[in-house]
């Protein structure tokens, strides 16, 4: 059996280094794989339907199961006024687009604060220099810049930590297979905002458990996270659904039985 966390042809257009053979090599190999399974599965119906539509799949059982999450132990909402941001200072995690965002959202949010966690490879554009997060910070002006907390690569318990202090999240990925992300923070009851893309929006009810926004689009980024920092009854009560929400679908335990299911149904055949 095999999950499908990629494929590599899904994201080499927004994450890969222009290397057409190195490319085709990677495919290939996964694609042998694929054909050698006895069964499918992928974590969003998005990434299924997108590798049928590429590749000429063989015809096996697949099935739809997402990635398991599991609830780490309730606590106090965070501060309402601290945006948090998880990733790579890349194009693909939209990491631009998110100081962009914060930008607009500190000019008229005079008191809201943004942690970027992550490491800086860099956001790559075609016939661009590729612009470094330090180059992005120093555009901004004094009293914004001196706003964003960069606190780099962390580990697993500093990034939970942070969670549980922070009261919003900000996703602003331009493409995601099934971002754990996205998970982490419904799980940890965040308000979050993300955009709509790939996978995370299967699991998400626009207004309920979070808001969904377009990719690349700072505005309308920063508008949505101004209505939840304006509103943080709204916000605490978002982050408490979410949280339901993966409990109730999302758990080890939920998911586990799915793939079970699913192998019992393979080991038949």
């Amino acid at each position: 059996m095999i999950t499908l966390h990629g494929p590599w042809c899904l994201h080499k257009d927004i994450q890969g280094h222009g290397d057409a053979g190195a490319d085709n090599r990677r495919e290939a190999r996964e694609l042998r794989a694929l054909r050698r399974a006895r069964g499918i599965i992928s974590p969003a119906r998005d990434t299924l339907v997108r590798t049928e539509a590429l590749w000429d799949l063989p015809d096996i059982p697949r099935r739809v199961i997402h990635n398991p999450m599991p609830v780490p132990p309730a606590s106090s909402s965070g501060d309402p006024e601290r945006l948090l941001f998880v990733g790579r200072f890349d194009f693909r995690k939209g990491g631009d687009i998110v100081i962009d965002a914060f930008a607009r959202i500190a000019t008229r949010h005079p008191s809201c604060r943004l942690t970027f966690v992550g490491p800086d490879p860099g956001v790559e554009r075609t016939g661009q220099p590729t612009l470094t997060l330090p180059e992005a910070l120093a555009r901004l002006p004094d009293e914004i810049r001196t706003r964003i907390d960069v606190l780099g690569q962390c580990d697993r318990e500093q990034v939970a930590a942070l969670r549980q202090s922070h009261g919003l999240t900000i996703v602003a990925s331009r493409y995601e297979n099934f971002g754990g992300t996205i998970l982490e923070a419904m799980a940890a009851g965040s308000a979050l905002v993300c955009t709509d893309v790939g996978g995370g929006p299967e699991v998400i009810s626009h207004g309920e458990t979070a808001l969904l926004v377009p990719p690349e689009n700072a505005q309308a980024l920063a508008d949505a996270c101004l209505s939840l920092l304006d509103d943080p009854g709204r916000a605490r009560d978002m982050g408490k659904a979410a949280r339901k929400y993966v409990e109730n679908h999302l758990s080890p335990e939920v998911i586990g039985q799915k793939v079970a299911d699913f192998l019992g149904l393979i080991c038949r055949r």
